[in-house]
């Protein structure tokens, strides 16, 4: 027996066998993804299934990174995380590159791009906040939301004006900071837009974007 064999089963019998979110099989593991992931929540079926692919992109010179297209499967598991409150799903979105990205922002605070008092009200959790904490890094919640019509029933032109609706509290706490804005998805820009507005006006030393997907990964978000 190798050495990997006897610490991977080792670490087999004193820790409960992980399930996957989405099969509900036991996660074997069978590789180096799995066996270093502290707790794993996918199975590599069910992670190679949902189709990760990253694209860059910028928002009035920010940079944008994106984990995958906004489409199925993964965007069909985001809308039952969201409103069907199924809160189990939320370490799945990051996945087993919740490390990577920790190392990667090392450095950052976080801040969450807000949903307003009602959705928080129906959800009742803070979607966001349940997804990236897995990130490890510090969370700075001082961006709210005006309750208003749900934005993706919007128009075009009336997502222009969401900056009337999002306010920021004790934004001296991002000064010389360097901050990472985080989304589910970005669509438009008009949200990530007011949100970056607010934040530049109190002097953070580095602003960049994550988002878990893009409805489009191959625009350019600028003025």
């Amino acid at each position: 027996m190798t050495l990997f064999e006897l610490a991977l089963k080792k670490s087999q019998i004193l820790t409960p066998k992980p399930v996957c979110k989405i099969c509900f099989k036991t996660i074997k593991c069978r590789s180096l993804l799995t066996f270093f992931s502290t707790r794993p929540s996918l199975c590599q079926e069910c992670f190679r299934s949902l189709n990760y692919s990253f694209s860059h992109s910028t928002l009035n010179g920010y940079k944008i990174m994106s984990l995958a297209e906004y489409k199925p499967p993964l965007s069909k598991l985001l809308i039952q995380y969201k409103e069907n409150r199924d809160v189990e799903l939320a370490p799945i979105f990051l996945s087993y590159y919740s490390g990577f990205l920790h190392w990667k922002y090392f450095g950052f605070s976080v801040v969450l791009v807000p949903s307003s008092p009602q959705k928080m009200k129906e959800r009742e959790f803070d979607h966001l906040e349940l997804i990236f904490k897995y990130l490890n890094l510090p969370i700075l919640k001082i961006l709210t939301k005006k309750d208003g019509q749900e934005q993706k029933k919007t128009s075009a032109a009336q997502r222009r004006l969401v900056y009337q609706k999002i306010n920021i509290t004790r934004g001296d706490t991002v000064t010389g900071k360097k901050i990472l804005l985080v989304d589910d998805v970005i669509t438009t820009g008009s949200t990530l837009k007011a949100c970056l507005n607010l934040l530049k006006k109190y002097r953070p030393k580095k602003i960049e974007i994550l988002t878990l997907m893009n409805a489009s990964p191959l625009k350019e978000y600028e003025k």
